[in-house]
């Protein structure tokens, strides 16, 4: 098989189906993205509302209605408090990557449960691309 690929630009709508895990990767790829994004048919829980909680201290704004959130990505600030992850793992490990974007220090806390979990690899990870942490 041979593929041909070629830089183009990207544009058009997904929708996800009513999933946690795909709702919380719409919308970190969404705050990722410069400009407006809409994530169609998204998953409300509490994990995807930490999300939204953290995203919007670091300057992501979500507009959401019944079938679908408008993110404006792209525009990071730096957070004036911590950013509480709560129990959402996918939160917590997808902001500990995005915060080494945001100029100044992020301070990131998460509910007892999920501060038991490992997180050390992907510090490491971060340490060896020269991005600072502490634990």
């Amino acid at each position: 098989m041979k593929a041909s690929i070629s830089k183009s630009e990207i544009k058009g709508k997904v929708a996800a189906p009513p999933s946690k895990s795909y709702t919380l990767r719409g919308v970190i790829c969404a705050a990722l993205a410069k400009g407006e994004s809409e994530i169609i048919n998204p998953l409300g829980s509490d994990d995807t509302e930490a999300a939204l909680d953290v995203l919007g201290k670091i300057g992501i704004k979500v507009t959401e209605d019944k079938s679908s959130w408008m993110v404006s990505g792209g525009n990071f600030r730096k957070p004036t408090e911590d950013l509480f992850c709560r129990e959402s793992a996918v939160t917590l490990r997808f902001i500990t990557a995005i915060s080494a974007m945001i100029p100044g220090t992020c301070h990131l806390t998460a509910a007892p449960s999920l501060a038991r979990r490992p997180i050390e690899p992907l510090i490491q990870a971060m340490k060896q691309l020269g991005i600072e942490s502490w634990r």
